[in-house]
């Protein structure tokens, strides 16, 4: 039977007695009986964050003092820190319940402290503290009230308690830390306070996470930066001797990417097997990130333990877009694995594509089905041949910046024909080349 409909069914017995039983206890009721039978609706008042009926309560003589278990074990600071009222708070201490300031409920052993925070009540934390509530008590799931304020995004409380003494490097639920939670938030200004309090960078969640690993996957790039600038190692190790720059590849973070690589990531950093960032984005088909990878100088043709290329990863898992900016970007689609197969021979049968992605794959099939062996004939081969020798030919090139200045004389430069056509067309060499390489 619902709660609810227990009440009622009781309320109806009672209905109309009320004043009769009220008189009865005011008249009847010893002292102790009196401040025992007020302690319910003080509970109650105290959750409802009813400062004005707390005091009369009080006041009439209602025992405020510790030892009252109500509602799921509560006991009446748990019931205050619900309704988050800080003078709630500050009369029931006077009251005498101050022994209770650490006592656990029996929902998840959870304190008055844990209970205020979890619900970012800010005021009713603070009141907490300042009566000397223990910052490092942990519930059932190992979590502090540190833990709790920042997975419920209260950065005041979470700052809060730092100053008050919380543990920085305390270990919660899952083994993830405070600086872990709060990176994969985005909460910078936490992170900050961590960091100032000793927060360790480099620490390892139950699975093998760090702090920048969680800030890169959620894209939290400014978090990323602020990590790195505090002291975060970006190459650091993690399982499979992957770094976070192969997360990063993997899940498409492109913004990071730089960012990390700045700091020192190796761009080339090989996993347990062999494997670069740039065949992670290939094997994950993560366009954006495969792109600023090759943007940054990333070997399109490098070689994994087992003889895999990125052009492998991408055909291998039908990547057909991914694959095919590979090529545009000089891969080799001649090389072999160490089981003697080429990119081509990596290809889904069609038949195990989906509908949708069947004409990329189809498409991306016939370009490497009709790619010569040898490459130095190859159309992509030979563009390759040109873009690497444009200073060969030069042009004597009239430069006109205002033909209508008075005295003005043109001036002669000296550029190559690549250079020429970059000018013409508005371009950089280098996007001049890429266009025309993804036009055939």
């Amino acid at each position: 039977m619902p709660r609810s409909s227990r009440y009622e069914d009781r309320a109806n017995i009672l209905r109309g007695s009320e004043d009769t039983i009220f008189r009865l206890v005011c008249d009847r009721a010893t002292p102790e009986q009196w401040a025992e039978w007020l302690r319910a609706p003080l509970e109650h008042a105290a959750a409802t964050a009813d400062h004005d009926l707390v005091k009369k309560l009080l006041n009439a003589g209602a025992n405020g003092s510790t030892g009252w278990v109500g509602c799921d074990g509560k006991t009446l600071l748990h019931a205050a820190a619900e309704g988050g009222n800080a003078q709630v708070i500050m009369a029931l201490l006077r009251a005498g319940a101050a022994g209770d300031k650490d006592t656990a409920a029996s929902y998840k052993k959870r304190t008055p402290l844990h209970v205020a925070v979890s619900g970012g009540k800010e005021a009713a934390a603070k009141a907490l503290m300042m009566a000397g509530a223990d910052v490092h008590s942990l519930d059932t799931d190992q979590d502090t009230p540190l833990h709790l304020a920042i997975e419920g995004g209260y950065v005041e409380l979470a700052e809060d308690l730092l100053l008050s003494g919380a543990d920085p490097n305390a270990k919660g639920s899952r083994g993830s830390y405070p600086v872990q939670l709060a990176a994969g938030r985005g909460q910078d200004e936490v992170v900050s306070a961590l960091v100032q309090k000793g927060a360790s960078l480099n620490c390892l969640d139950a699975v093998g996470k760090t702090p920048l690993y969680l800030a890169v996957v959620e894209d939290r790039v400014s978090t990323v930066k602020l990590l790195l600038a505090s002291g975060a190692d970006a190459s650091f190790r993690l399982a499979n001797a992957t770094t976070v720059l192969h997360v990063a590849a993997e899940y498409n973070k492109a913004g990071a990417i730089g960012t990390l690589i700045e700091a020192g990531a190796d761009i080339e950093a090989r996993s347990k097997s062999g494997q670069t960032p740039l065949w992670f984005s290939a094997f994950y088909g993560s366009y954006t990130a495969m792109l600023t990878l090759l943007q940054l100088g990333a070997g399109v043709n490098s070689v994994g333990t087992s003889g895999s290329t990125p052009l492998h990863a991408a055909c291998k898992r039908g990547h057909a877009d991914v694959a095919r900016l590979l090529l545009r970007w000089g891969a080799d689609e001649t090389i072999v694995d160490n089981r003697g197969r080429t990119a081509y021979q990596r290809l889904p049968a069609i038949d195990n594509v989906v509908e949708e992605y069947r004409p990329g794959i189809e498409r991306l099939s016939k370009v490497l089905a009709r790619a010569p062996q040898d490459r130095a004939w190859c159309r992509r081969g030979f563009l390759v041949m040109c873009r690497a020798r444009p200073d060969k030919v030069r042009l004597k090139t009239a430069e006109v910046l205002d033909p209508t200045a008075a005295g003005h004389q043109p001036q002669e430069r000296d550029e190559g024909l690549v250079g020429l056509a970059a000018r013409l067309m508005k371009l950089s060499d280098e996007d001049l080349f890429r266009k025309v390489v993804g036009l055939l």
